[in-house]
């Protein structure tokens, strides 16, 4: 029988305590996640209930890690089991210190929707059915594919340096995917993320269409461009977060994988950017009073006027360069891993038409890009598509057929010649608060 988060803890911290370990720290989460997924004109929901409990146990600098799904006295005991086993059969790790010790954090509650913590099905439903529904603006838009995500979430961390906390948060989550038959079959998507539901939700699935809608009539782009490229945040969004989700790493600059070790204090992007990480702000979907080891969350700067500042911390990143964690740990499979929470891009004056209209000629490509993942994280090399380009010249906005926009995002950065006022939490899972970009030279090519 599994017991409450509460209980599970209670349990788990008597019977570590009667092993002779050094430190030792337990995590443990509940969350409730609820699916709505909407496929032309049927529509299913799943509720799922997810515990884990991780224990970390340190035995002279030789760290066991182990997890579990399954809060029942029996998996918890067998946890622990298996976490001290580890760790008395692996070597010291002479990079170690401690765990993290307590700090005050610097704010003392999130915003939490309580129609999502009360789960609140029949509304939640109900809003993403006609939200699906209201997608079908015109005759030309064949099948919309939805999904609607509610989690409510716990999490309690403490440890044996006297760390005592506890997070909560609610997120929502939609993706709107839009087809059109007309002189050709064309798509559009809109997705975004949010700490509590959308009331207007229904905007977002007309979008989708209004955005399939807009490409009909594309042509082909005749040879390939270079020049000057808009991009609208979601466009732009997975490259940006790739790339800096992996490259802002500590643990992957101490591994010599990421070169963002080599360049702190250089100039690395325009001077048009300024990005801090900042994980208390308001709208943050991975925001808390504190990181997945406890330690409080914080705003950190780390590119100014182009220059990199710093890359982010966890406690043991930090402690082997003898600094403080920038409150960046989160967890995957019961391992601390250093993960930015969101990273706000400074914002300009103009919306995606202003920019736009900056220029006599430029391509702008909407909407999202496919292929973002198979980004070379390390070399910054990129090369995806765009389903919804178009071409602006002679003051008029003209759909393109779906181009290739190849580069690298080091050169990307550099060639950042303005930023647009429209900022969005946005990516593949929410990392990145950006707004549209104006690239000064870009390669895009017919696919």
């Amino acid at each position: 029988m599994n017991l409450t988060i509460s209980e599970a803890l209670k349990y788990a911290l008597s019977e570590i305590k009667k092993l002779p370990v050094g430190e030792y720290e337990v995590y443990v989460s509940h969350a409730r996640v609820y699916t709505f997924r909407g496929a032309g004109r049927s529509f299913r929901t799943r509720m799922r209930e997810i515990r884990r409990m991780s224990v970390r146990l340190v035995l002279d600098k030789r760290l066991g890690i182990a997890l579990t799904t399954e809060l029942s006295k029996n998996a918890i005991l067998d946890t622990i089991k298996t976490a001290y086993s580890i760790a008395k059969s692996r070597e010291p790790d002479k990079n170690w210190v401690s765990l993290p010790e307590p700090r005050k954090p610097l704010i003392s509650k999130v915003e939490i929707d309580e129609n999502i913590k009360n789960l609140d099905v029949g509304y939640i439903t109900n809003l993403a059915v006609e939200a699906h529904k209201s997608g079908y603006i015109k005759p030309e838009v064949v099948s919309i594919e939805s999904i609607v995500r509610a989690t409510y979430y716990r999490e309690f961390i403490v440890n044996s340096n006297g760390i005592e906390c506890e997070n909560e948060g609610t997120v929502f989550y939609y993706d709107f995917y839009s087809k059109v038959k007309k002189d050709g079959e064309y798509t559009g998507s809109e997705s975004g993320f949010s700490r509590k539901i959308v009331k207007d939700l229904p905007t977002y699935a007309r979008k989708s269409a209004e955005r399939a809608l807009e490409m009909c009539g594309a042509i082909k782009l005749e040879k390939p461009y270079e020049g000057i490229v808009v991009l609208e945040n979601s466009a732009i969004a997975e490259l940006l977060e790739f790339f800096f989700r992996f490259n802002l790493s500590a643990f992957q600059v101490q591994e010599k994988n990421s070169r963002f070790g080599e360049l702190i204090g250089k100039e690395i992007a325009s001077r048009k950017v300024s990005i801090v990480d900042d994980g208390t702000c308001k709208d943050g979907i991975y925001t808390s009073i504190y990181d997945a080891e406890g330690v409080p969350r914080q705003r950190t700067p780390v590119i100014v006027d182009g220059v990199l500042k710093t890359v982010l911390y966890d406690n043991y990143t930090a402690k082997r360069e003898g600094k403080e964690s920038t409150g960046n740990a989160s967890r995957t499979n019961g391992n601390i891993i250093v993960e930015p929470t969101t990273l706000i891009f400074k914002e300009g004056s103009k919306n995606l038409e202003g920019l736009i209209e900056m220029f006599d000629r430029c391509i702008v490509i909407k909407g999202h890009v496919l292929g973002a993942h198979t980004m070379n994280e390390v070399q910054g090399d990129f090369s995806v598509t765009a389903l919804n380009p178009f071409i602006y010249e002679r003051r008029e906005l003209k759909p393109l057929k779906p181009v290739t926009f190849n580069g690298n995002m080091f050169s990307l950065l550099k060639s950042i010649m303005e930023l647009g006022a429209d900022l969005k939490i946005a990516g593949w899972r929410g990392y990145v608060k950006v707004p549209s970009i104006v690239l000064q030279k870009a390669n895009i090519a017919p696919a």
